[in-house]
C-alpha cells in the first residue's frame, strides 16, 4: 500500500474516533494474514509478530512512522 494512501486510512480512523473515542484502545489480533512483508519494497525494521493484539492506534502509527503496509491493510480490513 503506497504511503499516499496510508494517509486517508489514519485520517479517516482518527474522524470515527471523534464519533467512538474507546475505537483508538480497541485491540486486533494479527494471525499471520494479511502478510505483505515479502512484496513491501521498503520493509518496516519490526514486523508484526502472530498472535499478539495490537491497539488501533498502534497500527496506525506502525502504519504512517514505520510505512507497515500489513499493519496498514490490518486496519483496512478491520
Amino acid at each position: 500500500m503506497a504511503s499516499l494512501l496510508k494517509l486517508p486510512l489514519v485520517i479517516g480512523a482518527y474522524k470515527l474516533a471523534e464519533i467512538e473515542p474507546t475505537l483508538l484502545n480497541q485491540e486486533i489480533t494479527y494471525t499471520g494474514t494479511p502478510d505483505l512483508y515479502g512484496i513491501q519494497y521498503f520493509a518496516p525494521k519490526e514486523k508484526l509478530e502472530v498472535g499478539k493484539k495490537y491497539s488501533v492506534q498502534e497500527l496506525m502509527e506502525r502504519s504512517i512512522q514505520n510505512s507497515d503496509n500489513t499493519a496498514a491493510q490490518l486496519l483496512f480490513n478491520y
